[in-house]
């Protein structure tokens, strides 16, 4: 077993933290570290196990996930399909001692506290996180002049876009992580596109009944409300971004018609597209 070293990463002297990128093989053998490891998945998908306080779990990680390995736990991947990830090292006093501001955010005690649970950010979320790690990385390449102030400045500003998303603890088995991963992958990869139940069950090779079952084991939610979450942050990006109609927004999302992306956007952000793009647009004069 592979343990990495917290002087063989930290090269920058007197900056805390790490950040590297990079496709993962199939398999990772189980390691550990002697510091903090927060992984962001950029791409692909795997499968995921750790051993926290002689308790291992598995669970799938998919683009978007957000988790982290405490100091001596053991961890690796397999089952991996372009598994492609920002490893993020953090030092424990660094995060013991300037971030004490950041207790009261809801991840906390997933990003810094032994825990299995995993963060998945939204789809807007993800660009503005993965900005700041390109970001963090590229000030580390041309070190100018206060590039370590603006170093940590942006690291706690990835750390404040994760760790204000709700954490989940769905775990799915290694058994059935691969089909459900695949689906996830492909409702992710064009949302607005058909994609019946039937269409993915068989391609997770699994029953319509066992698929829906494993499918809320996995993410503690249906398939369907899966696939119009993701819809929903597909039009709320067009709604920030574009000048589009709303009925050109819907159909753009894979939503049969206006009013019903306008029902479920309403459900899940207490207020109609219209109003949304309008109180944008007052906040931004």
């Amino acid at each position: 077993m592979k343990t990495y070293l917290r002087k063989e990463f930290f090269v920058v002297p007197d900056l805390p933290m790490w950040v590297q990128y990079g496709r993962q093989q199939d398999i990772t053998p189980e390691h550990n570290h002697d510091f903090i490891e927060i992984v962001f998945v950029a791409q692909g998908y795997a499968v995921h196990n750790i051993a926290s306080r002689g308790v291992r779990q598995t669970y799938g990680l998919i683009q978007g996930d957000v988790f982290s390995v405490m100091p001596d736990e053991l961890h690796g991947y397999e089952n991996g399909r372009n598994l492609t990830i920002y490893n993020i090292g953090l030092a424990r006093d660094f995060v013991d001692n300037e971030l004490i501001g950041m207790r009261e955010i809801r991840s906390w005690r997933t990003l810094f506290e032994p825990s299995t649970d995993k963060v998945h950010l939204p789809l807007n979320d993800r660009e503005a996180a993965e900005n700041c790690l390109k970001k963090f990385m590229q000030e580390c390449s041309l070190r100018r002049p206060g590039f370590k102030f603006y170093a940590k400045t942006l690291m706690i500003e990835f750390l404040l876009i994760v760790g204000r998303v709700d954490p989940t603890a769905h775990q799915t088995s290694a058994e059935t992580a691969g089909g459900i991963l695949e689906t996830i992958r492909l409702m992710e990869k064009a949302p607005e596109k058909p994609l019946p139940l039937s269409y993915l069950a068989k391609n997770a090779a699994m029953s319509v009944s066992h698929y829906t079952k494993k499918f809320r084991e996995a993410t503690g939610t249906s398939p369907l409300s899966y696939l119009i979450n993701l819809r929903l942050e597909k039009a709320r990006g067009l709604l920030e971004e574009t000048g589009l109609p709303v009925a050109e927004i819907a159909l753009r999302c894979g939503f049969c018609d206006s009013n019903y992306m306008i029902k479920h956007f309403r459900l899940r952000h207490s207020i109609t597209p219209a109003r949304y793009r309008r109180l944008l647009h007052t906040q931004l004069r």
